[in-house]
């Protein structure tokens, strides 16, 4: 006999049992986001806080602390044309990249502190205000900063002299600096701070090239162009002519400076000294180990040597204007090594790949003349 059952009420305690379970993985599940909630709070607070305290540091260490020696100020100074203080610079950057950070900050501290009063509508829209203002601020720097490089000037000094024997060999030479500085510290555009012999900080560069043309008559000559930047082709001519640089010219050797100065009120605007030699026809030369470095693009051998791979070697000028090479191996030599296995050499100068198996061959040349590939048959070439 099967007793009378209310199924009513065993429906009743299945759903209560079944709520009372989904309800409990519910609070679980909450609980874990909680936890997790609590741990950003905690990190954006922490991110926020250590960033305003470092710009706050920064701030006054750099912008306000004139007495503090700090590392870069120099720098500052040798590349700013805006005219702003290092303080008023300090204090934009502070406003630009602190207010983002302060609200970071505010919003870790939201999620951490249920009840926390809102800072108002007044204070949000003001930091906002401040922060557009900074980054306007920053921006028409930028721009200003920008139009000193703007425009390029230059000047020329020519000098020329006759060689007394033209089967004399012209040694090219660089002479080092012999002021104080170090490669290794801050430097903008390839120049660094330096002091002179009396003591005077003066802006240095080794931003040197040279290179060799032929003669149009039996006088050895040089063109040493001096090139900068600024916000005008008359202010970046006024800065070229106060480029500093020395140099020696006789009948056998020409000394260059492997350096160029420039007081520090003239900053840092891509300095640079660009010497054109022209040698006449049949003049020897030799390009000494010191200008390894400082050999510039397209000066056309027989070797097909490459800028700082032409040192060491001696050349004659030809006709054709093209320098022939007196101590190389002979072609047919070097043709020979080259056979065995071929070349890859890929360098400052460029690329150069030259492989060769059996009858066939592979031949790739990139440098500021442009991309050369030959590929084939050797007995096709």
């Amino acid at each position: 006999k099967v007793k009378n059952v209310d199924y009513e009420k065993v429906g009743t305690k299945v759903k209560s049992g079944s709520k009372t379970f989904f309800d409990t993985i519910g609070d679980i599940i909450m609980f874990f986001f909680k936890i997790i909630g609590k741990f950003i709070g905690i990190l954006l607070i922490l991110i926020g806080a250590s960033t305003l305290i470092g710009l706050f540091v920064g701030f006054f260490t750099v912008g306000i602390l004139d007495f503090v020696n700090v590392p870069g100020i120099d720098f500052y100074e040798m590349i700013n044309n805006t005219g702003a203080p290092v303080w008023l610079v300090s204090l934009l950057v502070f406003f630009v990249v602190g207010i983002p950070f302060f609200f970071l900050l505010y919003l870790g501290l939201k999620i951490l502190v249920n009840n926390l009063k809102s800072i108002g509508n007044i204070a949000k829209f003001s930091l906002l205000g401040l922060w557009l203002l900074s980054i306007g601020g920053l921006f028409a720097m930028g721009v200003r900063q920008a139009a000193e490089f703007a425009n390029v000037g230059s000047v020329n000094i020519k000098e020329s002299i006759i060689p007394e024997n033209s089967s004399d060999t012209l040694v090219v030479k660089m002479r080092d600096s012999e002021l104080l500085y170090d490669w290794g510290e801050m430097s903008f555009g390839g120049m660094t701070l330096g002091v002179n012999e009396n003591d005077d900080r003066v802006l240095v560069s080794d931003d040197v090239y040279f290179r060799i043309r032929q003669a149009d008559d039996d006088v050895i000559k040089m063109n040493i162009r001096k090139d900068a930047h600024g916000s005008s082709t008359s202010e970046a001519r006024e800065r070229a002519k106060n480029i500093e640089y020395s140099y020696a010219l006789d009948s056998t050797q020409i000394v260059l400076d492997d350096h160029l100065t420039t007081g520090v009120s003239y900053k840092a605007r891509e300095q640079r000294v660009f010497t054109t030699i022209y040698v006449p026809t049949g003049q020897v030369l030799k390009l000494d180990r010191s200008t390894s470095g400082h050999i510039g693009r397209g000066i056309a051998n027989d070797r097909d040597l490459y800028r700082s791979s032409m040192v060491g070697h001696t050349w004659m000028m030809g006709e054709d204007g093209e320098l022939k090479c007196l101590d190389c191996p002979a072609l047919d030599e070097m043709d020979a090594d080259e056979a065995e296995g071929g070349k890859i050499i890929i360098n400052e100068d460029g690329v150069d790949i030259d492989i060769q198996d059996n009858d066939e061959g592979f031949q790739m040349k990139i440098d500021e003349d442009g991309v050369k590939i030959q590929a084939g048959n050797k007995n096709d070439n």
